[in-house]
């Protein structure tokens, strides 16, 4: 339901979904940090492999694939720098959607999506109109050392 509330603050709070089966956060700017490694991504129709991102401060401070990047590479190098800020953590809950390696959905249950870019839809302050959406249909999330997601599968 989309209160009356929700309409008149507009933005992320008149966002509606179905069928349902995500629950994201934006997190705290420039607090993620680590590296991210995704199998395969597929951008404006064209298949990228063996991508490997290094975040640090909330930023990805570089970014590299095996195969592909050429389809990309001129439009992430054109885009503003907001594309390379974390502005979203998406965890997929629904059972009836499975994720594979060729499911790329946010709402399978047990898939991580990192988005970075524009995060405005999400609540967050990224107005960047580029950005990647990285589905990680087999990663392990802890949350104070207890799993929330173990190898791709929903806890």
């Amino acid at each position: 339901m989309i209160s009356d509330a929700d309409i008149k603050a507009g933005g992320a709070n008149v966002n509606s979904w179905l069928p349902a089966g995500e629950v994201y956060l934006t997190p705290v700017p420039g607090t993620v940090e680590g590296k991210l490694v995704d199998d395969r991504m597929i951008f404006e129709d064209k298949e990228i492999t063996g991508i490997t991102a290094d975040i640090k401060a909330g930023k990805i401070t570089s970014i590299s694939a095996k195969t592909g990047w050429d389809a990309v590479k001129a439009i992430y190098d054109a885009a503003g720098p907001g594309k390379n800020d974390v502005g979203l953590l998406d965890f997929g809950i629904n059972p009836a959607i499975k994720a594979g390696p060729k499911n790329e959905s946010f709402v399978a249950a047990g898939i991580v999506t990192l988005g970075t870019g524009n995060n405005t839809w999400a609540g967050g302050t990224n107005k960047e109109p580029f950005g990647f959406q990285f589905f990680l249909t087999g990663a392990t999330v802890t949350l104070d050392g207890k799993p929330l997601v173990e190898a791709g599968v929903l806890k």
